[in-house]
C-alpha cells in the first residue's frame, strides 16, 4: 500500500491501476482461501456429524462453528455447555445434513457474509 504525499502520487498509469486491482483481487482470494478450505472440510466430513456432540468432537469443525458463533455472541465460551449445545441445535438441523439444498443454505448463512 502506498501513501499519498503529493499531488503527483494521485496520478497513475493504466498499468498501475491494473496492477493495483490485480493486487487487491489476489489479496482477497488469499484471505478467502481459508473459508473455502473450511467449507470443503465440512462437506467432506458431514457424514460424521449426526448431533451436537459429534460436531463438538471434531476439533476442526468445532473451530469453524465457534468462529461463526463468535460473530453472533462474543462471549459464547462463557455459556454453559448445555446452553452452547442448545444454541447449536437451533442453528443447525442435523437431520438435513445430507440434503444438498440445506448444505447450500448453511454455506450462505455462515460463509457468504464474509464477502
Amino acid at each position: 500500500m502506498y501513501s499519498v504525499a503529493t499531488a503527483n502520487d494521485l496520478i497513475t498509469t493504466v498499468r498501475d491501476r491494473i496492477d493495483g486491482f490485480s493486487w487487491q483481487a489476489n489479496e482477497k482470494l488469499s484471505r478467502a482461501s481459508g473459508f473455502f478450505n473450511h467449507a470443503d472440510y465440512f462437506r467432506e466430513h458431514k457424514h460424521t456429524i449426526v448431533d451436537v456432540h459429534s460436531l463438538r468432537r471434531d476439533r476442526f469443525i468445532n473451530r469453524i462453528y465457534s468462529c461463526q458463533l463468535y460473530a453472533i455472541a462474543k462471549e459464547f465460551s462463557t455459556y454453559s455447555i448445555e446452553m452452547q449445545n442448545e444454541i447449536i441445535n437451533r442453528l443447525i438441523d442435523f437431520t438435513r445434513l445430507n440434503d444438498p439444498i440445506y448444505l447450500l443454505e448453511l454455506d450462505r448463512r455462515y460463509f457468504s457474509y464474509m464477502w
